[in-house]
């Protein structure tokens, strides 16, 4: 069974990365269709955001 992100946060409080998943996973409603398609240039998290397309990984 695959844990979503908020559920891999709480069994590693202390990872970066899983944090920032949770957040923007919360924020995007729980999709994480969403995050991908997330247009909020102006969070701080933006470009730390998990779960990009293949387009802003190569920039």
């Amino acid at each position: 069974m695959r844990l979503n992100p908020t559920e891999r946060l709480q069994k590693n409080p202390n990872s970066y990365k899983a944090g920032v998943a949770a957040y923007c996973y919360d924020c995007s409603g729980f999709n994480r269709a969403e995050v991908k398609r997330c247009e909020i240039k102006s969070c701080p998290l933006y470009n730390f955001r998990p779960y990009k397309t293949k387009k802003e990984t190569l920039q």
